[in-house]
């Protein structure tokens, strides 16, 4: 995971000599390995290098084709470079992922986004059109931001925050995203704005054509429903599915040094770690390098119990962050808190303190599960019984959701039953009336709210909100298509960009072996009875995995998690050394951020913190580096 950065002034005159100088100060971080710029008139490219790969150390971006004259900077790394290599006839030796995308683009266009296997973002300056093309991977794996100003400027970077650095780009923040953050965590509801109005998310699997003219943006890739799997037994989809996932986990293995992977008490970074333990053993290559963050007691906290059950798997080697003996890392996670990229990661601790561990062992890239959840999202198996008839499977299946979610199934089992019945057999357009109705009367509850009154109500946001919900009420969408739309959706890309955005404070590259696409279109083919049964969802995951992980990960009921723990632990930190002055902090904020923020008030003394924090926390920061850039 490297840092990429542009500028191009699109009335054509030259821009200053090292332009890009503040922007490249911010993503050295994210790029430690060397940095390098090319400038030439209007145009400005950057890249910071991490060197992941063996390839990413034989090459440097940004990088010039002669005979084209086209430059390419990018944060790429290829899964499917042996089929590449012969179709554009290059060798293998000498040849980096970056070199390889400028020469599809060469022979392809835009249509080499098809033929592109991996985690990519990056921008090509092609003289012959005048303009910049750039694209981001399928699943989101790697940011790219970007700010327009229709024939005046372009200008790109890794890191939205860094962006207003330049003079071309305002850093005046936008009321939409800080309604997102305080009022009910909207994090996904968008996937272009930021918290800045003039700086955008290009969306994932999107490509971009910018020139004097104006932008052009395009989808290139959705995941799209397929023809179900059928085959003759559960093992046999257990077989198919431990295919799938070892020809995912293969490509993502490719390194300098040996990867390390984040182990957790459930079942996706177990299912990770088992299977590459098993080959390890099997090799005999020396064991999986896993980091766990766990509480001080395994008999008082199931999640660590569950951890320690995980790390009696052979092939594997342990490295944990314990609750209660942070005291060598305490100040490097307060740090990392105090210089939020985004504030929506504010209480992403736990992850910081994993990345921290892997760092200060010499870990470079780091596996994780996080796209587990989202890949083997079903809807309702309820429902789905019910709209086939099957009212007898559908109640067992029922009180075996109550049975795995104790302590987290919400309501009476009869009231969830009606709920199923009505997404099931209720027409349409009933269902669309009732929603209309229900939302024209749906107030702002002020109270749960961390925005003030006054700022929902000047700047439009909620109606914006009602107009959402009543479209996300109607849900009518066939099951295979709700499921490809949650799998390829927002909350997924977010989550993703969550963990890039930590890693990079810490030069870690995160590889996720569950957001890969021929991943998602296999479990996209599976029947809903392989992911979800008697209660426990991912259950072909929990077949596949006999033998590999310990039956007591295995058969886990309901979900514990000690991030909320970790945040406490370092914001009591924070207070008790007083790094943090929440008056301070607002008298240094946007003026817009102030009136979102109305009267509220921070206090950390009991190691709580709610998202007004984080914006605080964010902004004064922001406001600072931008009163030292200028």
């Amino acid at each position: 995971m490297s840092g990429l950065c542009g500028w191009l002034d699109l009335t054509g005159q030259d821009l200053p000599k090292n332009a890009l100088a503040p922007v490249m100060a911010a993503l050295r971080q994210r790029g430690p390995d060397g940095s390098a710029q090319w400038q030439d008139g209007p145009i400005a490219l950057g890249h910071t290098r991490l060197i992941t790969t063996p390839e990413a150390a034989r090459e440097m971006m940004p990088l010039k084709e002669p005979e084209s004259g086209c430059v390419i900077t990018g944060d790429i790394r290829l899964d499917n470079r042996d089929g590449l290599l012969p179709a554009l006839g290059l060798a293998e030796g000498g040849t980096g992922d970056g070199a390889l995308v400028l020469a599809a683009y060469l022979r392809w266009g835009e249509d080499c986004l098809a033929r592109l296997e991996g985690d990519f973002a990056f921008a090509i300056w092609d003289p012959r059109a005048g303009g910049l093309f750039c694209a981001r991977d399928r699943m989101g794996m790697r940011p790219f931001l970007y700010s327009h100003a229709p024939g005046s400027g372009f200008a790109f970077s890794s890191e939205e925050d860094s962006l207003p650095l330049l003079p071309s780009v305002s850093g005046r923040l936008d009321v939409r995203r800080i309604g997102d953050l305080l009022f009910e965590e909207y994090e996904y509801r968008n996937a272009e704005d930021t918290f800045f109005e003039t700086v955008r998310r290009l969306p994932a699997a999107h490509w971009l054509r910018v020139d004097r003219t104006g932008l052009k943006m395009a989808r290139y890739w959705a995941l799209s429903p397929v023809d179900p799997l059928r085959l003759p037994s559960d093992d046999a989809y257990a077989e198919a599915f431990r295919d799938a996932l070892n020809a995912s986990l293969r490509p993502r293995l490719r390194g300098v040094k040996p990867v390390a992977c984040m182990l957790s008490g459930g079942m996706d970074s177990g299912a990770i770690a088992g299977l590459i333990g098993r080959e390890r053993i099997a090799s005999g290559q020396e064991p999986l390098a896993t980091v766990s963050a766990v509480g001080p007691d395994p008999a008082q906290c199931r999640e660590t119990w569950m951890i320690h059950q995980a790390l009696t798997m052979r092939g594997i080697t342990s490295d944990c962050v314990r609750l209660d003996a942070m005291e060598d890392i305490i100040d490097d996670l307060c740090a990392q808190t105090l210089s939020l990229k985004d504030p929506f990661d504010g209480p992403m601790t736990l992850l910081r303190a994993v990345y921290t561990k892997a760092h200060r062992a010499g870990h470079k890239v780091v596996l994780d599960g996080a796209g587990g959840d989202l890949l083997f999202a079903c809807g309702s198996p309820v429902a789905a019984h019910l709209r086939s008839g099957r009212l007898l499977p559908a109640w067992r299946e029922l009180q075996a959701e109550k049975e795995h979610w104790a302590n987290h199934f919400a309501l009476p089992v009869g009231r969830t039953l009606l709920q199923n019945m009505w997404r099931a057999w209720m027409p349409t357009w009933i269902r669309s009336a009732r929603a209309r109705r229900l939302n024209r009367a749906w107030q702002p509850d002020h109270a749960r709210s961390l925005a003030s009154p006054k700022f929902l109500g000047r700047t439009g946001y909620w109606a914006e909100l009602v107009a959402e919900k009543t479209a996300r009420d109607v849900d009518i969408e066939p099951d295979q298509v709700r499921r490809a739309r949650t799998i390829g959706g927002l909350l997924g890309i977010v989550a993703r960009e969550r963990y890039n955005r930590v890693a990079s404070q810490l030069a870690i590259e995160p590889r996720d072996p569950y957001s890969d696409p021929r991943l998602a279109q296999f479990v996209l083919s599976l029947p809903i009875s392989q992911l979800q049964r008697d209660g426990f969802p991912k259950w072909i995951q929990r077949n596949a995995m006999r033998g590999i992980l310990p039956d007591a990960v295995r058969w886990r009921k309901g979900f514990d998690h000690l991030g909320a723990s970790f945040t406490g632990a370092v914001l009591q930190h924070m207070h008790n050394r007083g790094l943090f002055d929440p008056v301070d902090a607002l008298r240094q904020v946007d003026p817009v951020a102030a009136e979102a923020l109305g009267d509220q008030s921070v206090d950390l003394s009991d190691g709580v913190a709610d998202e007004a924090t984080y914006l605080l926390i964010w902004a004064a920061r922001v406001a600072g580096s931008a009163d030292m850039a200028r």
